[in-house]
């Protein structure tokens, strides 16, 4: 019986260590994916197709190996995102979405509860000019989950602009509230998120049609 018992006990030892391996390793290539997008964002400058097959085939590998990696799956739908936005083709860059949109569409089913899979997921539906059902309850569970984080709130003002006319009015209603806490608790990053996207004037616009009181809109402003 005791050698049974050290038995089990060495097996769940030794997946442990393959389990743990394989997260590590899983969270490397991640990072190289995400890395690599950021320091071409920041460069700002056209990514040559070598480097971007280079990159997609080492991503595609990397799922392979650990096809059950939430974050690599993210990664791995940041990369195809980022490359929608490379292409003056637009068909190129629809089929792209497309890809992402599947893949943040696996990272919200394995982690519900993570606020960016709704964002990024929500975001790829509104480049694609797709304000649906799947859109909006990206925006309502981005909403439910991270009304107040300092990187959600800017995504969440903007996208609920774009989605506004699409909304149901219980809806409307609940992004409303936001909209009114945020002025009341957020005033300065909300306007530097309208005035960011070129959304200023139609929010208020949309806040008088609706014949809701914003005070963001208030006092004359400059902004777009």
């Amino acid at each position: 019986m005791q050698q049974l018992m050290i038995l089990i006990l060495i097996s769940v030892l030794a997946w442990l260590i393959v389990y743990s391996f394989d997260g590590g390793m899983a969270y490397v290539d991640q990072y190289r994916i995400n890395a690599n997008i950021d320091k071409w964002r920041q460069a700002g400058e056209p990514v040559n197709d070598s480097r971007w097959r280079d990159l997609q085939l080492f991503a595609r590998q990397a799922l392979a190996r650990y096809p059950d990696s939430v974050d690599l799956i993210n990664a791995v739908g940041r990369l195809y995102d980022f490359r929608a936005g490379m292409t003056e083709d637009h068909n190129v860059a629809h089929r792209m979405l497309i890809k992402a949109r599947g893949y943040y569409g696996q990272v919200i089913r394995l982690r519900p509860a993570w606020p960016y899979g709704w964002l990024n997921l929500a975001w790829v539906k509104a480049r694609m000019g797709e304000p649906d059902p799947e859109f909006r309850r990206a925006l309502l569970r981005l909403l439910a989950l991270a009304p107040w984080e300092r990187n959600t709130l800017p995504s969440l003002v903007q996208l609920g602009v774009y989605g506004w006319p699409y909304l149901n009015s219980d809806e409307r209603r609940e992004l409303t509230e936001y909209f009114t806490r945020a002025e009341q608790t957020r005033r300065r990053d909300m306007r530097r998120a309208l005035k960011g996207a070129g959304q200023f004037r139609r929010y208020c616009a949309l806040m008088r049609e609706s014949r809701i009181r914003a005070t963001l809109c208030s006092v004359p402003d400059a902004g777009k």
